[in-house]
């Protein structure tokens, strides 16, 4: 039995500067019946979806990086001074004889020591990011 030869049914857009109107059909020959309609391995129906799919999937998965990434920064601009401040008054603290708040606390017969110690490598770390984050948020 001789095997009919069929012919994409896909209309396509040749290229030059007037392949875009005037479509013609598709040169390939056609290995794949979809509903009734002959289309070769390139534009087969369920090919070109899962075409589609996977790259609308790269482009979430690029777009949704890309946000994580920009929301990391921006909550990072949002809490740099809050967290010079409070950097700032661990150093300030340092070195200072212990305080206790006034009033009555009892968090099972604990005190409450608000002063810091810290080891000199520590506090030279700190000083150092200060000065670097002072420096940066000045430049800007």
């Amino acid at each position: 039995m001789i095997e009919e030869k069929r012919a994409c049914c896909k209309k396509v857009s040749g290229n030059g500067p007037y392949g875009a109107f005037h479509p013609h059909p598709c040169r390939f020959k056609a290995t794949v019946c979809h509903e009734g309609k002959w289309y070769c391995s390139k534009h087969d129906p369920e090919v070109v979806g899962a075409r589609r799919k996977k790259r609308e999937d790269e482009v979430d998965t690029r777009i949704t990086a890309e946000r994580a990434s920009e929301h990391v920064k921006f909550a990072a601009q949002v809490c740099a001074s809050d967290l010079l401040k409070a950097v700032k008054l661990v150093l300030a603290l340092d070195g200072q004889d212990e305080v206790y708040p006034s009033g009555t606390y009892n968090l099972k017969d604990i005190p409450l020591s608000w002063v810091v110690r810290l080891d000199p490598k520590a506090k030279e770390q700190l000083q150092n990011a200060v000065k670097k984050y002072e420096d940066m948020i000045q430049s800007h």
